[in-house]
């Protein structure tokens, strides 16, 4: 009986260790983001190109991801996915390469908590 309960004890700490490194940090929303009221002129560098499959049935639709997304040189989100019609405005910009385009900043709900994303992006050049 003895031998079980060393074993149980050496192996607890691990298991303690795993289960606190298998989290994910929360990140703040975008609250900078989020202060912008009206249509605003941003900077970012494209960074990845993909096909999100929303459902099995459905065709691809395409996304894009923008990194250091900045307004007048501050830095208001790390990086911003866009999908769709606004992620198409960025079909002749080369990947790794800093762009400037106009958008709107939108409130919307994720895993119950307020966030923000663009949209309605044109003017991307």
């Amino acid at each position: 009986m003895r031998w079980c309960l060393a074993a149980v004890l050496a192996v607890a700490p691990c298991t303690t260790a795993l289960a606190a490194r298998r989290k994910k940090p929360r990140r703040p929303p975008r609250l900078a983001l989020g202060a912008i009221t009206e249509r605003t002129t941003f900077a970012a560098t494209l960074v990845e190109r993909s096909d999100l499959r929303r459902r099995a049935h459905a065709p691809p639709e395409r996304a894009i991801c923008l990194a250091d997304v900045r307004t007048n040189d501050a830095v208001v989100a790390d990086h911003c996915w866009l999908r769709g019609a606004d992620a198409r405005q960025f079909d002749e910009t080369p990947i790794d390469t800093s762009t400037t385009f106009d958008a709107e900043v939108e409130t919307y709900r994720r895993r119950g908590r307020r966030d923000y994303r663009l949209a309605r992006v044109d003017g991307v050049s």
